[in-house]
């Protein structure tokens, strides 16, 4: 650890750090004095002595915090405001014990942050969908915005919001009962996102796999589908006959990540076929297996038959291999 601590403080041009582990404190004193930082990331879990020296940070463009503490987020309203020149992009989630994060607490960061247009809210459990809409109007200019859905009904207490630049749109979905309607939830959600005239270009979405998206799905290409080029769909099944829906309709779709139907490859391919632009295909694993059993990919010769059948698909992940096409040569490469 000492031989990491002397080499980072011998680093003058240090742009970037991470550390997802709890030793932080350790490593504080060696990026105080970097005026090159301008991306950090922390795990948050840390004393109180060691998060005030936080505050002596500054010039940061982007900053994600994980796990963060109580003792942390005591001092983020005054880390924040001196970061209120520079910081475009800020990231949270907390430690499970922490239940600090409230409106109360963001409502003064979110105030005094003009310039941000990221802003990922995640993993809190006293922080959810209803909480982001209320205070989305502190932040008219963000283009990526990401949190996290629970089976809490959704408010209408909320001042109106534009978010005009908004082009990337993630969130997952947490839920404390098997019947919680998460399905109309998603909807009821995305149509106050909708109301505030966002260009989505990408959308990733981390659903429940008992939530039936079919509809959802519907709704969004009919919303976004001349713009969008980024699909995710991770932890829930998506029909085939969604799948053809995104192809046909998203007229300038470049990415898909799925889960492949491999058992259903012939019916899979045809509706990928739908599309004209879609060039990157990302398995997502099959849902339907745990994480111990045996997990199906695709083997060179689907890779083969997709890519032969779906007129610009030219790279394709999955199971750990990585198949794309030469420009020049109707060749398929598989790496490892």
């Amino acid at each position: 650890m000492n031989e990491c601590t002397t080499a980072l403080s011998r680093c003058a041009n240090l742009n970037t750090f991470m550390c997802h582990s709890a030793v932080t404190p350790l490593f504080i004193r060696c990026f105080q004095d970097k005026p090159s930082l301008s991306n950090l990331r922390i795990n948050g879990s840390m004393p109180t002595q060691a998060a005030q020296k936080l505050v002596q940070v500054r010039g940061l463009a982007k900053l994600a915090i994980d796990h963060g503490s109580w003792n942390l987020l005591d001092i983020l309203p005054s880390w924040t405001s001196n970061l209120k020149q520079t910081l475009s992009s800020l990231t949270l989630s907390v430690s499970s014990n922490c239940t600090e994060v409230n409106d109360a607490v963001l409502r003064p960061i979110l105030a005094d942050l003009p310039a941000l247009t990221e802003l990922n809210i995640i993993s809190c459990s006293r922080f959810d969908h209803n909480h982001v809409l209320r205070l989305l109007h502190l932040t008219p200019n963000l283009e990526h915005l990401g949190f996290t859905l629970t089976d809490n009904s959704c408010t209408t207490d909320f001042l109106p919001f534009t978010l005009r630049r908004l082009r990337h749109l993630a969130f997952d979905t947490k839920c404390s009962t098997m019947a919680s309607p998460l399905s109309s939830l998603v909807t009821i959600v995305m149509g106050h996102i909708n109301s505030a005239s966002p260009a989505l270009t990408s959308f990733s979405a981390k659903l429940s796999d008992r939530l039936a998206a079919n509809e959802f799905i519907e709704a969004l290409v009919n919303e976004h589908g001349l713009t969008l080029r980024t699909l995710v769909f991770a932890g829930s099944p998506v029909s085939i006959n969604s799948i053809a829906l995104m192809c046909r309709s998203c007229l300038h779709l470049e990415r898909l990540d799925i889960s492949v139907p491999i058992r259903d490859l012939i019916a899979f391919t045809n509706a990928l076929t739908r599309s004209f632009t879609l060039t990157t295909l990302v398995d997502l694993g099959d849902i339907s297996h745990s994480v111990h059993s045996n997990q199906v990919s695709l083997t060179t010769d689907s890779a083969y038959h997709l890519m032969g059948h779906v007129r610009q698909l030219k790279k394709i992940v999955s199971g750990g291999r990585t198949w794309t096409v030469s420009p020049f040569q109707a060749i398929l490469f598989s790496f490892v």
